[in-house]
């Protein structure tokens, strides 16, 4: 019982002595900072070598000290890793966003356990803050070529002899600007040349160099013939759309509410529209906009019945037309639609057919022909030709109806072919 009780003791006082070297073993060391200059929000890594063993959960800190340099009060825990074991280590993190500005910062790591902090990084580091709080007083999102736009900016706080650099993207006049401002609302005006999507963007500049970005994006329409896609979904009855985010063709006569956003709406002549919000609507003579909801990009031509809304944009293009060279079959418009042809007269025989057809009177042009089902989806394509007939096999096709679109540089023509 003895000698178990000696051992016991031993194995102790052994123990001890173990721990109190692995104690007197350990050290933080910090290595550089990357750099001397930083903005609140940057990114930054320091790494330090650890030596002896550490306690059991221990971290690691990145420390940063008062805007003085001193850590006796005020300083900042920024960033910290868990480990126990010796090696070289490297914490990542953010610069507050909530620092004071300062050219007399410094660093240090911290390990907890035991508490042991490394010598601070030895010279001053410099941090400016960004400009916050800013935001554009109201985002626009549409506008029209020639007519101006102003751009307003709001800040929370005074900004003072901050510097503000514009950049309203392709076809701005003026393109850039730059000044300085001195109070916390501050405007620029601009005109586009040219339609299309913009980016607006706004650096505001901080003395000390740190700046923050905003942006906005924005449509700018003008009155040129807006083409119906391909994909665009034809609407031949009176219906509620609930599917987001499409391009719908809506022929005349029939009446279509919309419980979706963010729709692209061609409407024809004789057609209502209802519901629309968030949406682009090209509303040509005798269709009607009844009720919609905020947020629409109206475009409208003359006799066109439209209701409009507080935050809508609109445009009044007397003479709307549609551009159907790639617009997907339609029995309302077969033809009649599609942009006078060049093309000589177009006859494909046999029609109806039990299988093969001919195309007689292409052009010597080059000339693509694709063969369509009733959804749009094209079966059958032929690129470039240059002989005045084709001739096609459809015996492998269901029967049914079909189109034939013959598609030049600047003529399309479509014809319906029906499969026994």
């Amino acid at each position: 019982m003895k000698n178990i009780r000696r051992f016991s003791a031993i194995m102790v006082f052994l123990a001890v002595l173990l721990f109190n070297g692995l104690v007197q073993g350990q050290s933080v060391t910090m290595g550089p900072i990357p750099g001397t200059s930083f903005c609140s929000g940057d990114p930054i890594a320091v790494s330090f070598t650890a030596t002896g063993f550490f306690g059991h959960k221990n971290a690691f800190t990145l420390q940063l000290s008062d805007p003085s340099g001193s850590f006796a009060n005020g300083f900042q825990n920024i960033g910290s890793l868990i480990d126990t074991l010796p090696g070289t280590f490297t914490i990542t993190t953010i610069i507050p966003t909530t620092i004071t500005s300062s050219l007399h910062y410094r660093f240090r790591i911290l390990a907890a356990i035991p508490y042991i902090p490394s010598a601070e990084n030895g010279s001053d580091i410099g941090i400016g803050t960004r400009p916050t709080q800013l935001n554009f007083r109201t985002s626009l999102r549409a506008g029209s070529t020639g007519t101006p736009l102003t751009f307003t900016v709001l800040s929370s706080s005074d900004i003072l002899e901050d510097s503000v650099f514009w950049d309203f993207g392709s076809g701005a006049n003026p393109a850039t600007v730059g000044n300085i401002i001195h109070d916390n609302i501050f405007t620029q005006s601009v005109t586009y040349s040219t339609p299309g999507d913009k980016i607006v963007t706004l650096h505001v500049v901080a003395p000390g160099g740190c700046f923050t970005t905003l942006t906005n994006n924005l449509h700018i329409y003008d009155c040129s013939i807006p083409k119906i896609p391909h994909d665009a979904i034809v609407i031949n009855s009176n219906t509620t759309i609930v599917d987001a985010n499409k391009t719908y063709w809506v022929n005349p006569g029939f009446t279509v509410h919309f419980n979706a956003e963010h729709e692209t709406i061609f409407a024809e002549p004789g057609s209502t529209i209802s519901g629309a919000a968030s949406c682009i609507l090209y509303m040509k003579h005798g269709s009607v906009l009844a009720s919609s909801f905020n947020y629409n990009n109206v475009i409208y031509g003359d006799g066109a019945s439209v209701v409009k809304n507080s935050n809508d944009f609109t445009l009044d293009c007397p003479t709307l037309d549609f551009d159907y060279s790639t617009a997907p079959p339609n029995s309302a418009h077969p033809v009649d639609g599609v942009p006078k042809s060049t093309l000589p007269s177009i006859i494909v025989s046999p029609n109806p057919t039990s299988g093969s057809i001919t195309i007689h009177g292409l052009s010597s042009n080059e000339v693509n022909v694709s063969v369509m089902n009733l959804l749009g989806e094209s079966l059958m394509e032929f690129k470039n030709i240059h002989t005045p007939d084709l001739k096609l096999d459809l015996s492998k096709f269901v029967p049914g109806t079909y189109y034939v679109r013959c598609a030049s540089a600047n003529s399309v023509i479509t014809k319906m072919v029906v499969r026994e």
